[in-house]
């Protein structure tokens, strides 16, 4: 595979969501590049009441480069 997208979801109850999609891209077999994103989001009407409120802050996108030896 040369180009690869997944995600993973984590859904709280109480209305609280983790999304995480990654794009994968490996342009050889000794090189891979990875993005990532994390979003957090608290669905619920009322401030606090998920667990995922704790770390609604976090929103983040990272990089990771691979090299196989």
């Amino acid at each position: 595979l040369v180009r690869r997208l997944d995600f993973a979801m984590l859904i709280d109850v109480e209305g609280g969501v983790l999304f995480q999609p990654v794009v994968r891209y490996r342009p050889s077999a000794d090189w891979q590049v990875d993005l990532y994103a994390t979003v957090v989001e608290n669905l619920s009407s009322t401030k606090y009441d998920t667990i995922m409120e704790t770390v609604d802050f976090n929103d983040e996108v990272f990089a990771r480069i691979t090299w196989f030896f």
